[in-house]
């Protein structure tokens, strides 16, 4: 859809508009905050392990965890997109 021009992408976005309706998001919206809930589960996890791996004698304000945001968010994306795209 995105290479395409002219009547060949009029034809796909008139195809594809229904799965857009107010009602079809609306659908997705608990599949969306499972997924982010799903999210929040795992970077806690990440941030347990990380703090459990820590020295005991360790200042408490070092004790830092870098989580890469994007690659996390992208992959929680692409899982949604999967899971909305089988439940249509």
């Amino acid at each position: 859809m995105l290479a395409a021009e002219g009547h060949v992408h009029k034809r796909q976005r008139r195809v594809a508009t229904p799965a857009f309706s107010i009602q079809n998001l609306r659908a997705l919206v608990p599949l969306v905050f499972s997924k982010g809930e799903e999210l929040r589960d795992k970077w806690m996890d990440i941030i347990r392990a990380a703090e459990e791996d820590q020295e005991p004698s360790e200042e408490q304000n070092s004790r830092q965890v870098e989580i890469d945001v994007c690659h996390w968010i992208s992959r929680a994306t692409f899982d949604v997109i999967g899971l909305a795209g089988k439940s249509c």
